[in-house]
């Protein structure tokens, strides 16, 4: 059985690390993944996919019928019988052109699209038409599901984000001093961490306006790890808080699992998300974490060992100063606890069978490959 996968520009964020590290699972259960990613380039995570196995198209996006005549050309000649659509931007367009090549489609919504007026109007349409020509549409989290209902009166099914749970767990305590050694941070002190990009829904302006005002919570540092935005607006406000000596911007970095092993507080403090995989990934190595309580964040209330939190300054301080407080008591126990609680609840080979099932279900022959 063989499936394309359709992404925009390949980054490292949540789909594409998911679907990096579930790679041998996919080989195990006999499913050939082949990846198109649709950006004006392949995108910087593209060697990293090729590196796990999977073979890799692109066509570069642009809203003219060359680009879905070649769209439709690729899937004829590779004979793909089943395409999963990720990117939101021209889903519908992929989805009709797929029916057209006699392909059956899955589309995955990743994150919340509250569209509303004439937008919204059309997204509800396109995906009735899609459900009518027998596309599954199926939601990342419960809250992206109540998303689709409530704009798009969207039934979707709910598969929930994985993490690298075959490689993501709690370190040894020298597994902790080594990761530390290897980012030249000092044994002692408190790491705060958080991954991911610095779009303006991830909140970071006010992380570090909260920050800037508890400096009098002892010796502490603060990474972050993901890809910036233009201009480092974010590294500019850190120079304006005087947080020069507390703050490192690590930019993109080969493995997390390095930079989670070495801190002491995970925080997330975004305004919404789809599924935080981040926040999954970082509690799945036994870390503390300080949450907002928003849509595809809230959804892990069952997990111990999270501060919640409100998304504005004022809000984010008074918990930042409630979890620095609670880092020097977390235990080897409690860490492995969380570990399990978060493994049983968003393991990956228990998410990706649930993908396999539903593969499976609409593969007009099971094992089918391409000829």
């Amino acid at each position: 059985m063989r499936v394309l996968n359709v992404f925009n520009e390949l980054v490292a964020s949540g789909a594409e690390m998911m679907w990096c590290a579930a790679s041998p699972c996919w080989r195990e259960a006999g499913v050939t993944v082949d990846i198109l990613a649709t950006g004006a380039s392949p995108g910087p995570f593209a060697p990293s996919l090729a590196a796990c196995g999977y073979t890799l198209h692109h066509l570069a996006f642009s809203r003219t019928p060359l680009f879905f005549w070649r769209f439709y050309r690729l899937l004829r000649r590779h004979r793909y019988r089943l395409v999963h659509v990720h990117c939101e931007r021209a889903s519908f367009y992929y989805l009709l052109v797929a029916r057209l090549a006699g392909a059956r489609v899955i589309r995955s919504v990743h994150a919340h699209f509250p569209f509303s007026g004439s937008l919204g109007f059309r997204r509800r349409w396109q995906r009735r038409i899609g459900r009518w020509l027998g596309a599954v549409f199926v939601s990342v989290s419960p809250s992206v599901g109540a998303t689709e209902r409530e704009f798009f009166g969207n039934p979707t099914q709910v598969i929930s984000n994985w993490y690298d749970s075959l490689s993501l767990r709690p370190p040894t305590a020298g597994e902790r001093l080594s990761a530390r050694d290897a980012l030249s941070l000092p044994r002692d002190g408190v790491v705060i961490v958080s991954v991911g990009n610095c779009a303006a829904v991830k909140n970071h302006e006010n992380l570090l306006r909260a920050l800037a005002r508890v400096g009098d919570c002892g010796d502490w540092i603060y990474l972050h790890a993901g890809r910036e935005e233009a201009g480092q607006p974010e590294r500019r406000l850190v120079g304006d808080l005087g947080l020069e000596g507390r703050v490192r911007f690590l930019g993109m970095v080969g493995e997390v699992r390095q930079v989670l092993w070495a801190a002491d507080l995970f925080v997330m403090p975004s305004l919404r998300e789809g599924f935080g995989v981040a926040a999954v990934e970082a509690l799945a190595t036994g870390l503390p974490a300080l949450l907002t309580e928003v849509p595809g964040l809230n959804g892990f209330r069952e997990i111990e060992g999270i501060v919640w939190s409100g998304s504005s300054v004022v809000e984010l301080e008074t918990s930042l100063r409630r979890a620095l407080s609670l880092c020097g008591g977390v235990g080897e126990e409690e860490r492995r606890g969380r570990h399990l609680a978060v493994r049983h609840r968003f393991g990956m080979e228990a998410r990706v069978a649930d993908y396999v099932r539903l593969y499976r279900g609409l593969s007009p022959v099971i094992g089918e490959g391409s000829r």
